[in-house]
């Protein structure tokens, strides 16, 4: 039947949408299985009823009102309102008897009422109106409504009910109706909303909107619970909440004093919670408008509903009082503006379109002023409510239902994305704040208390409850002599399958720290120590610590200017080499004491323990770290730190039968493990050949001694078990310190060990916190996580998660990860204010203790363990959209052909400033495939985290830490991704055609992504019905959204069309080249 014939069948005409009606027409066509934009309702009946009086005034509303005659229909793609002529359809209402259904009746009608909601619209149902009557017994019956909000909003419903009962009610009493005729119907309203839309009015207000939200951020980025999915927003969540009666006069009594209605006020407090989620100062709020701006509209059933985006500033010294104030001119602003259709102010933007993302704000704000509405008639007597429907319009709504004596709060949030636990943090945050904001409007918002007192007490204190004794009287030399004392013939060191004894270790430490005492080596003396991984370089440690001084390791394979700067740095008189490695410190201004050198006379000296010379506070080392300035800090540390973390630890037993294998250049601070957790609590450690590769240091150091332990940094395990897994088979203890590690490669290594014979511990710290700060016992890794957590505090370790201002943030809430306790370091050595910005007074430890800001980004899980982040100062902006590049190494890392990734930014490629990617394949032979990586990433990223280009590295170059050497990677502009590739297969042909017609361009890169090359909501609706009608139900509308690519879409096209349906599709291929 023709469109004509269909409207002349039904008496009906036919109007264009509004921008608003077809934003909510193209949303459901998203929805598979339910519907997206329902307004349900309930009405309770109580008393007689009867059904057909109720029908009939269910039908004279129908009559009476355009909106309730209204379906949609397509005119060239496009949604155009079907209005019937009166009067109109027939709504059925039929009639479930549940008064047989005594036990659960109850759950019952709300299965048949949830049903009714849920069920979806079809493109052309007409009309949009649905209707169902339960009787739960004789005088009690519930009657469900659900209006579609293409034609309805909320103030619209609330008159349909008080009309159909007003209707009833004159039905019964035989009185003519009192319901009065709409002034204007819903044809009228919408011709005067698209006349609106060239008119000079709707361009003022254009203008204003794109000066008012230009530059606005694309996305705010509110912590979620997993990644947000390229898909349309779908099934939500309710979570309902109470600020507290005695808190609403208390915000009325603000509102007064700020000239601000409590709108404003409410609104403020949400905007300034955001600025405390996200740490953004530039925030973006959704926010609904009515239309009924004139008197003849009172009456008016439809859509008469705007949206405007309300932007806000909240930085870490704005005040409530400024904020509300800001607030309030901004809603006043925003509401002059109201009228032009927010659809139209999106594509004046021309915002670039994010799968999954609404545009301009993902947080939306509603007050209402609510009461109850009754009715009654005779001994009926009806009460009605609209009710929340779990459908995500966006990433989270807040509604505050205002009544004379209280505030009631609901957050419609996405389940998809955020759980409930994080959702009733969130709802509690938001009244803590509110009530600090009371107390104290003249304080920044960023100080305000946000932890309700519960969570206070369970993040600063309960997960922060880590003291336990220590030796901390004791010095590195004390304890290790003790060592000696009890078992002086036990292996202390196994070099090569032979061992050296801890009697031996020890005479050889007592003539060097002999030989540093006659030069004057003492407390606070700093001494250098330039040598290879070595018996003698251990000794020579010892001896520093016994003489009493500090010793400050050089890794002889750093370039000699280097190692004569960090010499002088610290000052040192005196450095301990061999002369092998004396040419590479010969520039410094420092003594070279030369261990193999029978001139240096070390045999002269005395080989007993010395007597005891400093104590715990007295320097143990000073190991340098890189600057933000390009000079090294020189980390100083005391030995009570030291022992702190070494001795008697929970992370590891070190005892007497255990050896650790020392892979770690003394210069590097996991070495501070690898030699002091042995040697402080009677273990040994295995020392390999350091003059050849990583891997066969490896084989050796486990093959030829007996390695129980081995601690690793996070790109070495990769490294290890992509290339010979089978080494660690044989130890019992794997230790993997840093931040990032890949969880498939955890999870691999878990896989080959038995649990109750291996244990595998995640370490996590900076060398400002003696090499680790917090651990966790690994036992389970789901391969395909983001990431795997760090754990928890050490012993007598605390870590706080604090925001820009030091103020704890919520569990689940990214921020700064602080640390303090033993563990801390003194400071910079000889920087006195470096280390005064770091190294802060803790208001959350001990009178007089420290605490240390790592600049690493993390969050409380809501286990207690800490989730690592990435680095504050990695995190970057491309295209506005701010991007912690930790994120993108880790979703790279979980790719299968990838061992290990590096995430930079590169201002050298085709396109400008954008992302590069560099990948280490875990098979050597087989190298990821960029094409094959980008749809890896594009299941959990949006497309602006997918980098622009990659390179394949045999390995990531590393710093003598161990940690990637970003300046040494290679640039990058030969490996983009190849978007404009022509298309190879038939359907890839007809389908880049199909994208072309709908996006109206010549042609179309079948790489690129739909939405970055000018597509949209609507025309990927166009894409579909085109390609519906190629290859009729292959596929559905929600995947072209997940299959972002010409070449993904053909890809699945092609394996559901099947051989049989090629070769029509190449004949149509042939036919478009014009052959």
């Amino acid at each position: 039947m023709s469109e004509a014939d269909r409207l002349t069948e039904l008496d009906a005409s036919l109007l264009p949408a509004t921008a608003a009606q077809e934003r909510l027409w193209l949303a459901e066509r998203f929805a598979d299985d339910h519907a997206v934009y329902p307004v349900p309702v309930r009405v309770d009946l109580r008393g007689p009823l009867h059904v057909p009086t109720l029908r009939n005034a269910l039908g004279r509303c129908v009559a009476r009102h355009e909106a309730l005659r209204t379906g949609f229909d397509t005119v060239d793609g496009r949604p155009h309102q079907v209005i019937v002529d009166p009067p109109g359809p027939q709504v059925p209402v039929p009639v479930t008897d549940l008064r047989q259904v005594p036990q659960q009746r109850a759950e019952r009608a709300r299965e048949l009422a949830d049903a009714q909601h849920r069920r979806p619209f079809a493109p052309t149902e007409l009309p949009l109106l649905r209707a169902r009557l339960l009787r739960l017994d004789d005088r009690r019956h519930e009657l469900c409504l659900t209006v579609h909000h293409t034609v309805c909003d909320g103030s619209s419903v609330e008159q349909l009910v008080d009309e159909l009962l007003t209707e009833y009610a004159a039905a019964v009493a035989g009185t003519p109706t009192p319901v009065p005729e709409p002034r204007v119907g819903l044809a009228e309203w919408t011709e005067r909303r698209l006349a609106l839309a060239g008119s000079p009015a709707a361009r003022a207000d254009l203008d204003h909107w794109r000066r008012r939200l230009a530059g606005v951020p694309p996305v705010l980025e509110l912590p979620t619970d997993r990644p947000r999915p390229r898909t349309a927003p779908g099934r939500a969540a309710v979570h309902r909440f109470t600020v507290g009666s005695p808190l609403l006069p208390r915000l009325r009594e603000l509102s007064r004093d700020c000239g601000v209605s409590l709108f404003g006020t409410l609104l403020g407090g949400l905007a300034a919670l955001l600025h405390r989620y996200t740490r953004q100062s530039d925030l973006c709020v959704g926010v609904p408008v009515t239309l009924r701006d004139s008197p003849d509209l009172h009456r008016t059933l439809g859509p008469l509903l705007n949206t405007v985006a309300v932007r806000l500033t909240a930085t870490g010294s704005t005040t409530t009082r400024e904020l509300l104030t800001a607030t309030g001119r901004a809603v006043r602003e925003a509401m002059a503006h109201g009228a032009v259709p927010f659809e139209h102010v999106v594509d004046a933007l021309d915002l670039p379109g994010i799968p999954g993302v609404t545009p301009l704000f993902q947080v939306m704000f509603s007050h209402e002023r609510i009461g109850t509405r009754r009715w009654r008639f005779g001994d009926l007597t009806a009460t009605a409510e609209i009710l929340a429907y779990p459908f995500a319009r966006t990433d989270l709504v807040v509604a505050v239902e205002e009544s004379d004596t209280r505030l009631d709060g609901r957050l419609e949030y996405r389940a998809d994305i955020f759980d409930a636990e994080r959702m009733a943090r969130l709802a509690g945050h938001y009244t803590t704040l509110l009530a600090a904001a009371v107390r104290e409007p003249d304080r920044p918002v960023a100080a305000l208390p946000l932890l309700t007192a519960g969570e206070r007490a369970l993040i600063l204190d309960a997960w922060n409850d880590t003291a336990v004794p220590f030796p901390d009287t004791a010095t590195v030399a004390g304890l290790f002599e003790e060592q000696v004392r009890r078992a002086p013939d036990a292996p202390a060191i196994h070099t090569a399958g032979v061992a050296t004894s801890y009697r031996e270790l020890n005479r050889r430490a007592n003539r060097i720290a002999a030989a540093l005492t006659d030069l004057g080596v003492g407390p606070e003396v700093v001494v250098g120590v330039c040598l290879p991984r070595s018996v003698d370089a251990v000794a020579a440690l010892l001896g520093v610590l016994k003489a009493g001084g500090g010793y400050l390791p050089l890794d002889p394979g750093h370039p000699p200017r280097r190692l004569a700067a960090l010499v002088d740095d610290v000052a040192a008189p005196v450095v301990l080499t061999d002369l092998a490695h004396a040419d590479r410190v010969t520039g410094s201004g420092a003594r070279l004491l030369r261990l193999d050198d029978p001139a240096a006379g070390l045999d002269r000296h005395p080989a007993d323990d010395p007597p005891r010379r400093g104590g715990p506070e007295s320097l143990a080392y000073v190991i340098h770290t890189s600057g933000s300035t390009g000079t090294p800090n020189g980390v100083a540390v005391a030995q009570r730190a030291l022992v702190a973390r070494v001795r008697e630890v929970t992370y590891g037993h070190f005892g007497p039968g255990q050896t650790v294998l020392h892979l770690a250049s003394l210069a590097f601070d996991a070495s501070v493990t690898e030699v002091w957790a042995p040697l402080l609590n009677g273990g040994a450690l295995a020392v390999p050949a350091p003059d050849q590769p990583f891997l066969d240091q490896v084989r050796e150091g486990i093959t030829r001694n007996p390695v129980t332990v081995v601690q690793l940094v996070s790109p070495q395990l990769p490294l290890v078990l992509d290339a010979a897994p089978e080494l660690l088979d044989r130890v019992e203890r794997v230790l993997v310190g840093g931040d990032l590690m890949s969880p498939r490669h955890a999870a691999a290594l878990l896989a080959r060990h038995d649990p109750d014979r291996f244990t595998f511990v995640h370490l996590y710290g900076p060398t400002e916190c003696t090499l680790m700060a917090t651990c966790e016992r690994v036992t389970r890794v789901d391969p395909d996580a983001p990431s795997v957590p760090v754990g928890r505090p050490l012993p007598n370790t605390r870590v706080y998660v604090l925001s820009p201002e030091l103020v704890p943030v919520p569990v689940g809430v990214p921020g700064e990860v602080v640390i303090a306790g033993a563990g801390l370091a003194r400071g910079y050595h000889g920087r006195p204010a470096a280390t005064a910005r770091r190294f802060r007074p803790d208001p959350f430890g001990p009178p007089g203790s420290r605490m240390y800001r790592t600049g690493d980004l993390g969050r409380f899980l809501p286990d207690g363990q800490i989730e690592f982040l990435g680095r504050i100062d990695r995190q970057v902006k491309i295209r506005g959209f701010r991007i912690e590049t930790g994120e993108v190494e880790a979703a790279l890392a979980g790719h299968p052909a990838v061992a290990d990734a590096v995430v930079t930014v590169r201002d050298d490629l085709p396109g400008g400033r954008g992302l590069a990617g560099y990948l280490v394949p875990a098979d050597p032979a087989a190298p990821p495939d960029p094409d094959a990586v980008r749809e890896h990433l594009r299941a959990t990223l949006p497309g602006h985290m997918v980098p622009a280009g990659f390179v394949v590295l045999p390995r990531l170059p590393l710093t003598g830490n161990g940690k990637v050497d970003r300046t040494a990677l290679p640039p990058v502009a030969l490996t983009v991704e190849p978007v404009d590739r022509a298309a190879r297969t038939p359907v890839e042909r007809q389908l880049a055609r199909l994208w072309a017609e709908a996006l109206e361009v010549p042609d179309v890169p079948t790489g690129a992504d739909f939405f970055d090359i000018g597509g949209n909501s609507l025309r990927i609706t166009r894409l579909f019905d085109l390609i519906e009608k190629t290859w009729p139900g292959r596929l559905r509308l929600a995947e072209l959204l997940e299959l972002g690519t010409v070449r993904r879409q053909a890809r699945v096209l092609g394996n559901r069309i099947g051989p049989a349906a090629t070769p029509a599709v190449a004949a149509s291929d042939v036919r478009g080249d014009g052959s």
